[in-house]
């Protein structure tokens, strides 16, 4: 079976987005599949994925705050060479990881011009926009953008042309359904739990260091984090250590200058997740972002405990005060209540980060659900093949 998968900067670095969920996807097939990528990155190159090629697309602005206002060139761009490139062997089945539901559209074009009779999937993983209180700077580069190519509006219209949607939380799933489509299958997104594992156990004593790893985009809430966990820093005995790429909230990093904040750049998440007793995901809203976030699952893995704000797909995945902590989202003071109220009970680090790791490997590795994903696409091909 030819399988065209269309994801984003399919290259190293791995550890983010859509093209970390491909990987492992792909990684765990244990099908034989005959794949092709393709998908949009900051300038355009051929590579290989293992035995199979990688064809990337220039997108203007890629990797700027203003890549999402340029986002439709870079979808034409993708059309143009993925119609030269597939048109000389029409791939069975097209799935498309790409960031939107609306990008369903690119797949949907393909298809009627290079593969009328393939399978079209797309793989739902980021919730509709709906925009929040933000600085005006996020209005233009983040808000606008988003509730035109990622609002419900556009998202229903590229969905309603898809074969078979995949959606990988529940609460997605629920989403598609109120969009009046029917209610997709649930496949997860899953963690390679033998990459992302423990290396050292949770010290839980005294320095305790608490870490973020990601973005600094609004949505991801360092601001609340900083907020919240300054004045634990001079009260108790702990670290605050980030590990942070860029976004509309970098200019934090020229105010930071406590003694006990640690700034670092971009980090190997499995060495970075084993320094910290606790890692925090503080964002505002999953609206527009993925539905829960790999660095929850990836510290998990880690055995640690991830305390992270109660969003819909989060609470999927983490059980307050059972394999981790929830606190409501957008508010510095509960966020900073929890954080000392889990670092003065320290004692109780270790129990949680091992039953996060055991919570990962019962319902999230990829060895589990990677198998599930591809019986879905298989059965619905067989399904078009003898319809």
């Amino acid at each position: 079976m030819r399988v065209a998968f269309l994801v984003t900067d399919f290259v190293a670095p791995w550890d983010e987005g859509g093209k970390n969920n491909v990987r492992g996807l792909v990684d765990h097939l244990g099908r034989d599949w005959e794949l092709t990528f393709l998908g949009l990155s900051d300038r355009s190159r051929t590579c290989a994925y293992r035995e199979w090629g990688v064809h990337l697309v220039a997108s203007p602005g890629f990797g700027s705050p203003w890549r999402r206002l340029t986002y439709p060139l870079g979808c034409l761009n993708l059309i143009r060479r993925g119609t030269a490139l597939l048109g000389q062997r029409p791939p069975d089945v097209i799935v498309s990881y790409l960031e939107t539901a609306s990008s369903a559209l690119v797949g949907r074009t393909l298809r009627r011009l290079v593969a009328p009779r393939a399978l079209l999937v797309h793989v739902v993983w980021n919730d509709w926009y709906e925009p929040g209180p933000a600085p005006p700077g996020v209005w233009l580069t983040e808000h606008l953008p988003n509730l035109v190519m990622n609002g419900r509006w556009l998202s229903g219209a590229g969905l309603r042309g898809v074969d078979c949607i995949l959606a990988t939380s529940r609460w997605l799933a629920d989403q598609v359904g109120r969009l009046g489509l029917p209610v997709p299958p649930w496949v997860g997104t899953g963690v390679d739990t033998g990459r992302f594992r423990i290396v050292r156990p949770v010290a839980g004593r005294p320095p305790l260091v608490i870490g973020y790893l990601g973005h600094l985009t609004h949505a991801k809430g360092v601001s609340d984090l900083l907020e919240a966990a300054t004045p634990l820093l001079e009260s108790l005995d702990c670290r605050l250590k980030l590990a942070v790429t860029g976004g509309e909230e970098s200019s934090l990093l020229d105010r930071i200058s406590h003694r006990r904040i640690q700034v670092e750049g971009r980090v190997d998440p499995v060495e970075f997740f084993n320094s910290c007793d606790l890692v925090v995901v503080p964002r505002r809203s999953s609206h527009g972002s993925v539905s829960y976030p790999n660095t929850v699952l990836e510290a998990m893995a880690c055995g640690r405990p991830v305390l992270a704000t109660d969003l819909p797909g989060i609470r999927e995945v983490i059980r307050d005060r059972i394999d981790g902590h929830l606190v409501p989202p957008g508010d510095p003071a509960a966020l900073g209540a929890r954080l000392r109220e889990v670092v003065t009970a320290a004692g109780t680090l270790s129990a949680v980060g091992l039953r996060a790791r055991e919570r990962v490997e019962q319902e999230f590795s990829w060895a589990r659900l990677a198998p599930r994903t591809a019986d879905l696409i298989e059965d619905r091909w067989r399904a078009r093949c003898i319809g």
